[in-house]
């Protein structure tokens, strides 16, 4: 199945995630920028691939529909059958093509878990064929001597970027860039309370980000090789409940870091210490590489 969403005009990547400022920085590099010379009518380097990974909750495909909001592509999520992967791939990558030829707009293509379709198997044979050809043309812009075409950039999203057949990742002209997702620390956590106190703050004005202590913060919610991690999606949530327990203080009897204090105290880690392990590992061997 795939799910086409319409993205509104406007919204930045800084608007939409906090944090992971590295990150951000190597898309505009190679995405954005990119994106802003062609529209200028300069040469541009449209990669054919981008592939986001790390650990659930770490936000990858939420990167994405980002990047379609400020670059204002058409974003197709697809989940695709795995006995149609190819069929349902080609059909969007037509779609994208038309899409372009009567609107003048790219298409950004997401399809997570990436490692189920384009690991080295038997049943992924035709899928991994199908995808080499694919990612030879796919971003460049359609015309009548450049049939297979689609003004398209595949954004993957994977758990497991060492399971992806090594005809595909180990290849630049294949896949442009890995970018890694780590579980958010230092500098990140204090990001994403601060974005969320904005967001959740019902009065706007009642909360202070910069009372905080977060070097008391970042030591309780930082990723532990025992404890595991927080994903980015459970300290959204934690600052979401933090605001809504102050807000209901009416007499202001505590501080909002107490009730964020209480709200991470209460909270589980959702990336378990194995997972939290495995993305260190492959991380490691991808560098080695």
């Amino acid at each position: 199945m795939a799910e086409a969403f319409k993205i509104p005009d406007g919204g930045s990547i800084d608007g939409l995630i906090a944090g992971y400022v590295a990150e951000k920085q190597v898309i505009r590099n190679i995405f954005t920028e990119q994106i802003a010379m062609e529209k200028a009518g300069m040469e541009a380097d449209m990669p054919n691939s981008i592939l986001f990974y790390g650990p659930i909750g770490t936000g990858k495909t939420t990167f994405v529909r980002a990047i379609a909001n400020e670059t204002n592509c058409e974003l197709i999520e697809m989940n695709p059958d795995p006995e149609n992967f190819s069929q349902e791939v080609y059909k969007k990558l037509k779609e994208a093509r038309e899409g372009y030829l009567n609107e003048g707009r790219r298409t950004i293509i997401v399809l997570n878990e990436i490692e189920n379709h384009l690991e080295d198997t038997r049943v992924n044979r035709e899928n991994i064929v199908k995808m080499k050809s694919w990612l030879d043309n796919c971003a460049k812009l359609p015309s009548d001597s450049l049939q297979n075409a689609y003004a398209t950039t595949f954004f993957f999203t994977t758990n497991h970027p060492l399971e992806i057949s090594d005809e595909i990742l180990p290849r630049e002209e294949k896949i442009k860039k890995l970018i890694s997702l780590e579980p958010a620390s230092d500098g990140n956590i204090e990001a994403i309370i601060r974005f969320y106190i904005q967001k959740f703050d019902k009065n706007g004005d009642m909360i202070n980000p910069d009372s905080i202590d977060y070097d008391a913060i970042i030591e309780k919610m930082s990723p532990d090789d025992e404890k595991g991690a927080f994903g980015n999606d459970k300290i959204k949530k934690i600052v979401q409940l933090a605001c809504q327990d102050f807000d209901k203080d009416i007499d202001n009897n505590r501080t909002f870091e107490e009730y964020l204090n209480d709200r991470i105290d209460k909270a589980k880690r959702n990336i378990k210490p194995e997972r939290l392990q495995e993305f260190k590992e492959q991380l490691e061997e991808l560098y080695e590489d």
